[in-house]
Parts: C-alpha cells; sequence; structure tokens
C-alpha cells in the first residue's frame, strides 16, 4: 500500500507523535511512559478523593442540619433512618476516583511484571 493510502499517514507527520513513537519503541521509554501515566493518576486520584471527601462531608453537613428538627422529637431508644440521593455530581466524582485507581494499580502490575 503506498504511504499516501495509509490510514491516519497524516498522523504520523507529526512530529509529537513522531516523538512519541520513538519514545515507545524502546523498553526505557515504554517505563518511563508508564511511570509518568502512573504518577499522573495517583495526583488525580488524590485530587479526586479529596474532592469527594469534600462534598460527602458537605452532604452529611446538610443532611444533621435538616435532621436536627427531627431529631428533637425522637426518644432515646428511638433511631431515626432515611435515604438520600446522592447528588449526580458526586456520584461521578466517585466513580471517576474509582477508575483513574484502578487504571495506575493496572499501570503499576504491567510495570513491575515487565521487570
Amino acid at each position: 500500500m503506498p504511504p499516501s493510502c495509509q490510514p491516519f499517514s497524516h498522523l504520523l507527520q507529526n512530529d509529537r507523535l513522531a516523538h512519541l513513537r520513538r519514545i515507545l519503541s524502546t523498553q526505557s521509554g515504554i517505563d518511563s511512559t508508564l511511570l509518568l501515566a502512573n504518577y499522573t493518576l495517583v495526583l488525580v486520584n488524590s485530587q479526586l478523593k479529596t474532592l469527594l471527601t469534600t462534598n460527602l462531608q458537605l452532604l452529611t453537613r446538610r443532611l444533621a442540619a435538616s435532621t436536627s428538627k427531627s431529631l428533637d422529637s425522637i426518644k432515646p431508644g428511638e433511631m431515626l433512618i432515611t435515604a438520600l440521593p446522592v447528588p449526580s455530581k458526586t456520584s461521578r466524582h466517585a466513580e471517576l476516583q474509582a477508575g483513574t485507581e484502578a487504571v495506575a494499580r493496572l499501570i503499576s502490575e504491567v510495570s513491575y511484571h515487565q521487570h
């Protein structure tokens, strides 16, 4: 197949992609790239955990404030059970945090098993 007919051949002309291709052509380049990806994901995961913790603390405070009147009417030994929907933003943060943690763990395992 002539070079001009290869799919995505215009992308291979890009200097950045060519540089990445050279890096990934060596074992040390692959190791360095995986290490960078892993560290980046660990950092992102840490920030997402902090954000998620903050969101859940805020949600807990709101719940406590809204139920404080209900708690006044509860007698000793009684229990208040409530269900509240978790905001979709918080759910997305939790999913993203779990996903970044899983990918970082996978990269770490792949890097470990290569040596």
